[in-house]
């Protein structure tokens, strides 16, 4: 791309330094503002990768993001924020990263209920790759599509 998508805006897909391919939206004029907050909708997306240093400096430069990293010995974690919003995570796994999978974009959906999701998720096809479990961001499963395209699933709490 970038490519027209209709009357809806344009988009095109990348890759980061690191490999993890990502899309870039640009919504056209006049196009409805993204809804969140409402099941079926993205809640959250996180990037892991080996290393946060490098990449998050990428995605700063290209998308003018700010960095609020994590100062832990145990966790490789920035925040990266625009307009002092959150807007996606990255997170560094050194190592632990399986070679062979490579840096991958997970991109978590709120749903009404997190085990009813991931019964859908399973009656289609799916796999779980991860819970469900509570977090302090809500109740949350890792799953893939019949075609293993991983994403997660989130209920929110509060």
């Amino acid at each position: 791309g970038p490519l027209d998508a209709d009357e809806a805006g344009r988009l095109a897909l990348a890759s980061d330094p690191s490999g993890a391919v990502f899309g870039i939206w640009q919504a056209a004029d006049g196009a409805a503002a993204g809804v969140t907050g409402r099941p079926g909708t993205p809640a959250w997306n996180e990037l892991t990768t080996f290393e946060t240093t490098n990449v998050a400096k990428f995605y700063e430069t290209v998308f003018g993001y700010d960095e609020d990293a994590v100062v832990s010995a145990d966790l490789d974690y920035v925040t990266l924020r625009l307009d002092g919003r959150p807007v996606t995570g990255v997170h560094g796994l050194g190592n632990a990263l399986p070679r062979d999978q490579g840096p991958y974009w997970t991109t978590y959906f709120t749903v009404a209920d997190t085990d009813d999701a991931v019964d859908q998720v399973l009656h289609l096809g799916g796999q779980v790759l991860g819970g469900p479990r509570d977090t302090e961001h809500g109740r949350v499963a890792t799953v893939a599509d019949p075609e293993g395209a991983r994403f997660a699933l989130v209920r929110k709490t509060g």
